[in-house]
């Protein structure tokens, strides 16, 4: 687990350094996510444009050092509640309508161990959303075969009188040993933050 993690995290940087012409390396001292402790979050959202990447020179891509390392995306549900279902479930995306179902996904790291998150380490883990309980997250398998990978999840149907625009979510860990891991979307450009459509 903790070599998908590594490996997720290092897809998550060079998909970004890609997506922009004008991103050049990092200087030999910087960490990429996995390597280390220096890595505070790590997101599936697209690659803000060029002129958005401009990280401060003295820390490293893309934040502080943390005690846990949450990759967190989301996609689609493939039963929602108060809509008709998207051609295809599973598929990150950023914006959704009132009735949808929008799932997180998201796999963790103590990085002071390298222990992959589990039931077995985590105390408590959830996501906070204005307005509703705490949703807890869910562990377990996802997809079949060869495909199939243990992560956390956690969905909820958006109610029809739901505000619209940007939800301030945010997704807490707790692992036995004390450590926390939260993760918001502070920090991302607006169109890759989650979003409330009608």
């Amino acid at each position: 687990m903790r070599s998908l993690v590594f490996l997720l995290g290092v897809a998550l940087v060079a998909g970004a350094f890609a997506a922009s012409a004008a991103a050049q390396p990092p200087a030999p001292d910087k960490h990429f996510p996995g390597n280390d402790a220096y890595v505070g979050l790590a997101t599936g959202a697209p690659a803000a444009p060029a002129a958005a990447q401009t990280p401060a020179a003295d820390k490293p891509f893309p934040g502080e050092v943390a005690d846990v390392l949450l990759y967190v995306d989301i996609v689609n549900s493939p039963r929602p509640k108060g809509a008709a279902p998207r051609p295809k479930a599973c598929t990150q995306l950023s914006s959704f309508k009132r009735g949808e179902r929008p799932v997180l996904r998201i796999f963790g790291v103590e990085t002071g161990t390298g222990e992959a998150l589990t039931p077995e380490n985590v105390k408590y883990a959830y996501v906070k959303i204005p307005g509703l309980p705490n949703v807890k997250l869910n562990w377990g398998p996802h997809g079949a075969g060869t495909a199939r990978a243990y992560f956390w999840t956690a969905g909820w149907d958006i109610a029809a009188d739901y505000p619209l625009g940007v939800l301030p979510f945010k997704v807490v860990f707790k692992t036995e040993s004390g450590k926390f891991g939260i993760f918001t979307q502070d920090g991302l450009p607006p169109e890759n933050r989650l979003t409330i459509l009608p």
